[in-house]
């Protein structure tokens, strides 16, 4: 984990900071699960060495309180299901158009095979998502975190931290 801080998330965090022109100390804002690896001692000292401040989503209240699953996620998967259902259905419809018997057919579901595919459909769906922030928002509306940050006093810690997404290119704040 301590790895994927410093070669995701720091530099994710510091070039975001440098493109909304804040100065590099900013406060950044981290959510995460209660997952054991996110609360080690390394894991949360590191983020603070960079500034990042930590806050658990308590267990079990991921649909309630996670920005991301509050909005995006599903977005995500409806256009997998999407994308695998319109892949399934040429897979069977080319059979079709050679005149064989689909009864029997077996679509090839094997990793091996899915896996491009399925990439393709990730950076599609991505694309799809950053198209679309005001879902990205409203989620972070939902799990009370723009209101928090509005309202937060000038002694607080975080005032004036920016919650900021980054998705294909496209940046929001508030």
């Amino acid at each position: 984990m301590l790895r994927f801080i410093d070669t995701v998330i720091v530099p994710y965090v510091d070039a975001t900071r440098q493109e909304l022109h804040l100065p590099p100390d900013q406060p950044a804002l981290a959510i995460c699960d209660v997952f054991a690896a996110h609360r080690a001692e390394s894991f949360r000292s590191k983020l603070l060495q960079n500034n990042i401040w930590l806050v658990f989503v308590p267990a079990c209240c991921t649909g309630e309180l996670q920005p991301l699953d509050l909005s995006v996620n599903d977005g995500y998967k409806n256009e997998l299901k999407k994308c695998f259902t319109q892949w399934y259905a040429d897979q069977v419809a080319s059979s079709m158009g050679e005149g064989e018997d689909i009864s029997g057919k077996k679509v090839d579901l094997r990793m091996s095979v899915m896996k491009p595919i399925h990439a393709g459909w990730l950076m599609r769906a991505h694309t799809q998502m950053g198209m679309k922030q005001h879902i990205i928002q409203l989620g972070f509306e939902k799990a009370g975190i723009l209101s928090c940050i509005a309202k937060a006093q000038p002694s607080t810690p975080l005032t004036g931290t920016v919650c900021v997404l980054k998705l294909s290119n496209t940046v929001l704040d508030s």
